[in-house]
């Protein structure tokens, strides 16, 4: 038996067989996206990784757009595991933890942004996944319940429009990360500064906005 599906049967008492075999699948072709372009990678390839058949995850997931859906929202789920900020912090530290996930992501795992650039340039205008909405909904939950405790401790400055605010400074971040990670510039004027310093800085003005 294959040693990745022996592992799944081990779990079967938490998750049901059909879950933990699709969870593993994403799993193998979260790997393989984030090594190579998604679009090099193909459904014979995840099959061969994973020992599983393609029509068994044609199965699951129909097309390989629907399977880098799933891999998506896995990996919003990957960076809800890092170390969050601390909730005994004042609301625009809790902000500074939150907005410098950005950077940590972008030192530590650029391959995600790359992947969420391919993903974003093939796949998301035909996406339907409450899945993959819901996702990131759950960022900006923790951005509001931050913001929040920064206008109680005073740390904040009330914002007419919070909900504007956080989708315009999440969007320019995660576009400049995405950029930054995917494209190599060959102009010398991209080359004069660093990549995270160019992160940090957009973050900076982020904050100053919202500072008390």
């Amino acid at each position: 038996m294959i040693v990745g599906l022996s592992k799944i049967k081990s779990h079967y008492h938490i998750m049901s067989f059909k879950d933990l075999k699709r969870d593993y699948i994403v799993d193998c072709a979260k790997k393989l996206f984030l090594s190579r372009s998604i679009s090099e990678i193909t459904i014979k390839d995840i099959s061969a990784t994973s020992g599983i058949g393609e029509a068994t995850i044609y199965r699951y997931f129909q097309t390989k757009e629907n399977l880098a859906s799933s891999v998506s929202v896995s990996l919003q789920k990957d960076i809800l595991k890092l170390p969050h900020s601390d909730f005994s912090k004042s609301g625009l530290e809790q902000i500074e933890d939150f907005y410098s996930l950005f950077e940590k992501i972008f030192k530590e795992h650029p391959n995600y942004y790359r992947f969420i650039f391919e993903f974003d340039t093939l796949y998301l205008k035909n996406i339907k996944d409450t899945d993959y909405s819901l996702s990131l909904d759950v960022f900006h939950d923790l951005f509001i319940k931050s913001y929040e405790v920064g206008l109680k401790d005073g740390s904040i400055k009330n914002q007419k429009n919070i909900d504007l605010f956080y989708y315009s400074s999440t969007h320019a971040l995660l576009e400049l990360c995405k950029k930054l990670a995917s494209v190599e510039s060959p102009l010398k004027q991209d080359q004069k500064i660093s990549k995270s310093s160019e992160i940090n800085y957009l973050i900076s003005l982020f904050i100053s906005v919202l500072k008390a």
